[in-house]
């Protein structure tokens, strides 16, 4: 073999070593790639599934808070509910109770009408009938005064001046003061009634009074409950909202809340996956890092022996048999080397 021949043949050799040491350094590469993909991805899935964990406990802790409000809400509305109906049982109650009061105070009325005119109408035949005595009582007491003003007459006798003839005397004033003494009465009967009927009015005045002064309390109660009642309704419209609303917000969340879920059974085939498989993986890599490198190793030292064999051969010192024995063991060592690494 000429000195060329055997150049040549180290320089191949050469490119063998370097190529083999390439393929080390990018199957090293590749798994170290590998590695960083692994750590991305998990990192990946752990601040995924940490972000949406704390999001949904963010969403489950506002869930809460809105439907306690609308728990509240909701108790609210029936208590309102359960007031209006007091309420307008109350305002019902009262308005029959005015109802009857004022068919009592009718009924009332009316009999004091009825009584008033018994008495006026009785009160009226009184003083008629005191007019008409009093005016006999004038005729009598007119006529007595004219029979005082004629002589005293004897007496005829019509048998005897022994026999007395029959004759009926009586007072001149007598019939005056018997018609005098019964007006008296009936006019102490007039003013009794006629003091009576005063009473009377003055009594319906103040039951119409006391009527009139129910009457505007009741008015004015009912219109404090009216306007109690509406200031409930306008409360039960607005809670209503209220409560829809929150229902709204509650119903976005808890859609948040199930998307989030659904992402999360998404990435769990990829994540769990790699939580099983992380560290295996990673052990795996690094002892087959571990193992190129110490194939690295190796080869470095054989290329080191080649290039100590080429330099002496390049030198001209002709090499001994078992020297050349030995390069063409090695050579096949790096050639079986290569093909295994392939």
């Amino acid at each position: 073999m000429t000195q060329l021949q055997t150049n040549a043949k180290a320089a191949e050799g050469m490119k063998a070593f370097e190529k083999v040491q390439h393929d080390i350094e990018v199957m090293e590469d590749d798994l170290r790639e590998e590695g960083m993909e692994d750590i991305k991805i998990k990192a990946h899935c752990d601040n995924e599934r940490r972000e949406v964990n704390n999001h949904q406990e963010s969403l489950e802790f506002d869930m809460d808070a809105l439907q306690k409000e609308m728990d509240s809400g909701e108790a609210k509305k029936k208590l309102l509910a359960k007031q209006i109906q007091h309420t307008t049982e109350n305002e019902q109650k009262l308005e029959k109770e005015m109802k009857e009061y004022l068919n009592t105070r009718n009924a009332q009325n009316e009999a004091f009408k009825t009584a008033l005119k018994a008495d006026s109408d009785a009160v009226m035949l009184l003083a008629k009938t005191i007019e008409a005595l009093s005016k006999y009582a004038e005729n009598n007491l007119s006529l007595a005064q004219k029979m005082a003003g004629h002589k005293k007459q004897e007496p005829e006798y019509t048998t005897s001046e022994d026999t007395a003839p029959e004759a009926t005397f009586s007072s001149a004033s007598s019939g005056g003061s018997e018609t005098t003494g019964i007006v008296g009465v009936i006019e102490n009967i007039k003013q009794d009634l006629e003091e009576e009927m005063a009473k009377g009015k003055d009594e319906e005045a103040k039951a119409l009074q006391a009527y009139k002064d129910t009457l505007k309390e009741s008015q004015e109660s009912m219109a404090a409950m009216e306007k109690k009642i509406a200031s409930m309704e306008v409360e039960i419209a607005e809670t209503t909202k209220l409560v829809a609303d929150k229902q709204q917000t509650w119903d976005d969340k808890k859609k948040a809340h199930d998307n989030n879920e659904a992402y999360l059974a998404e990435i769990a085939t990829e994540c769990d996956w790699m939580d099983e498989n992380f560290d295996p993986r990673k052990t795996a890599r690094d002892s087959e890092i571990a193992g190129l490198d110490d194939a690295k190793g190796a080869l470095a030292g054989e290329k080191q022996a080649a290039l100590i064999v080429t330099a002496k051969r390049m030198v001209g010192k002709k090499p001994s048999v078992d020297d050349e024995l030995k390069e063409l063991d090695e050579t096949e060592r790096s050639l079986s080397f290569l093909q295994r690494s392939k």
